[in-house]
């Protein structure tokens, strides 16, 4: 019998509500990625590295065949974000590209006769 394999390693952003440094103290911080780190582990998402700043969290991960980028995501977030109310910090986390959801909203919703931003190669598109 056939079998099929995959590996899909994954690079997830998170920053902190307003992009306010609630993760300043290095303890906390550090118990943070090691929380999530454990977190991805039990959804068998082997992780190579999770590390970040005061403002935003990185996690490099190989995507489970068993659990879709939606769960994982979803998980993440509600787990990390119960763990961190635990902690006496008021933080609440959310994707980092938001100006990607901004961008699209506006071309869904733009009215007719504005033209859409021009991006520009290595330049970001204003938002």
């Amino acid at each position: 019998m056939s079998q099929s394999l995959s590996k899909m390693w994954t690079h997830l952003i998170f920053s902190t509500k307003e992009r306010y440094p609630f993760l300043a103290d290095r303890a906390i911080r550090e118990e943070m990625h090691a929380y999530l780190s454990s977190i991805l582990r039990k959804h068998d998402c082997p992780t190579l590295l999770v590390g970040g700043v005061a403002d935003h969290v990185h996690a490099l991960f190989a995507l489970s065949k068993n659990h879709s980028i939606a769960e994982v995501v979803y998980e993440v977030k509600r787990s990390s974000s119960k763990w961190i109310k635990t902690r006496g910090q008021k933080v609440a986390f959310h994707p980092s590209q938001m100006s990607y959801l901004k961008l699209q909203k506006w071309l869904c919703g733009s009215p007719v006769g504005k033209s859409a931003p021009k991006a520009t190669f290595g330049l970001p598109i204003p938002i």
